[in-house]
């Protein structure tokens, strides 16, 4: 998953959650993200899923930069901040969400146990 921060204009501090390719973004309703700044074009820009990598894509003859430099297609990297327009977006990987270890952790406790009981009962019918 990857999120997009906007960093300037109206909807500066709002984060969107990437979760579909491709993903356009522009001035027009019909994108998945809708940005009404100056300079933005109705379709400005897409990001594109390249195996587990990300591209933005400028259309046609859009511009576009990446960290100060002007591009029409390049792979991102997490933190890469992305100029069209008056606007900015930066690039994040979403992040790692934990999964509780609690039932592994009975789990061990248990398997450790029974190997206890185990080793106990075969201590005791050797000497018995």
């Amino acid at each position: 998953m990857f999120h997009l921060s906007l960093l300037s204009g109206k909807m500066a501090g709002l984060c969107i959650e990437v979760r579909h390719f491709p993903f356009r973004v522009g001035r027009a309703h019909k994108n998945d993200l809708a940005i009404e700044e100056s300079g933005v074009w109705a379709e400005h820009l897409e990001f594109t899923r390249e195996g587990d990598l990300c591209a933005v894509k400028a259309f046609e003859s859009a511009s576009v930069a990446v960290n100060g430099v002007p591009t029409c297609q390049i792979v991102l990297r997490n933190g890469d901040q992305i100029e069209f327009g008056a606007a900015k977006l930066r690039f994040e990987l979403a992040p790692v969400r934990l999964r509780g270890l609690r039932g592994r952790e009975i789990a061990i406790w248990l398997a450790l146990g029974a190997v206890f009981l185990f080793q106990f009962w075969l201590i005791y019918r050797l000497l018995a």
